[in-house]
């Protein structure tokens, strides 16, 4: 994760992990977490939702939400059949996340400013 890189000047507390509100946070692919570096916020969401259907896994709290919404596209698999997952974040926080294979596995990035 970022706090590995020596480069960044992380470090561990500076990442955020959080439960899924929907389905369960998968350790396997590196659990849920974000965490802000300077004006950039980056979301790691890795979790097998139990539904195809289009949830709220999170809410950003103040001081990491998008002005706009941002729109993400993942991977997403079923162990037999490769899939993609969907996920929306709004200027509210909640983070919305769709996946036909219910797992969804997503990084993206977006700016913040104050």
């Amino acid at each position: 994760f970022a706090y590995n890189n020596p480069n960044l000047k992380m470090s561990k507390s500076n990442v955020i992990y959080f439960t899924p509100q929907v389905g369960e946070s998968w350790s396997d692919w590196g659990g849920c977490f974000y965490y802000k570096r300077g004006t950039t916020v980056t979301v790691h969401i890795a979790v097998k939702l139990g539904t195809s259907n289009r949830v709220r896994v999170f809410n950003l709290p103040v001081g990491y939400r998008p002005s706009a919404t941002v729109v993400a596209w993942g991977g997403g698999a079923d162990g037999e059949v490769p899939d993609f997952s969907f996920c929306e974040t709004y200027d509210s926080g909640d983070v919305m996340v769709k996946s036909n294979s219910q797992y969804a596995l997503i990084l993206y990035s977006f700016d913040v400013f104050a």
